[in-house]
């Protein structure tokens, strides 16, 4: 699953990640897909890590 992280107030595109959460007998939600996504944003520096409320997500299977 990849997730788009975009600026709300832009529209901009900040980063695009492939997110691969595997478990057995897990299924992830749409959460999980976000917060990893969000933490490698933060470890790349590509948003402000106190402002995730200025920031939308789209998973795109």
């Amino acid at each position: 699953m990849n997730v788009k992280i975009l600026e709300k107030e832009t529209g901009r595109i900040v980063a695009t990640y492939p997110i691969n959460i595997n478990g057995l007998h897990y299924q992830p939600t749409e959460s999980d897909y976000i917060s990893e996504a969000w933490k490698c944003a933060i470890e790349d520096r590509a948003v402000d890590p106190d402002k995730k409320t200025s920031y939308s997500f789209t998973l795109i299977d």
